[in-house]
């Protein structure tokens, strides 16, 4: 319940390989008091039931739970990158094991 439910990014506007420029909404957990972030990677491939940190490919930035979940991304895409990856945070529990 603490890991977020979806994510939706736009399409691509930047027109330069290896660079992005999008829009990534990130669909809060259901339950979101045992975290106070979410963590956004660049992933090399889709979220799946064993994600491990071999999925990702760089972090993009985070966000607080109290922040907008809407957010701007212009940023370099890493080489085998094509996914975006959202964790949940805790600073109790650390980072969640599932993305989406």
């Amino acid at each position: 319940d603490s890991c977020p439910q979806g994510v939706q990014v736009t399409a691509d506007e930047n027109p330069e390989a290896k660079q992005a420029k999008a829009k990534v909404t990130i669909t809060p957990a259901k339950s979101e008091e045992k975290i106070d972030k979410y963590r956004i990677f660049w992933g090399k491939q889709p979220c799946g039931e064993d994600v491990s940190s071999g999925y990702k490919n760089g972090h993009i930035r985070d966000v607080r739970k109290d922040e907008p979940l809407e957010v701007e991304l212009a940023s370099p895409v890493p080489e085998g990158s094509g996914h975006i990856l959202v964790f949940s945070s805790s600073p109790t529990l650390g980072e969640s094991d599932f993305c989406v």
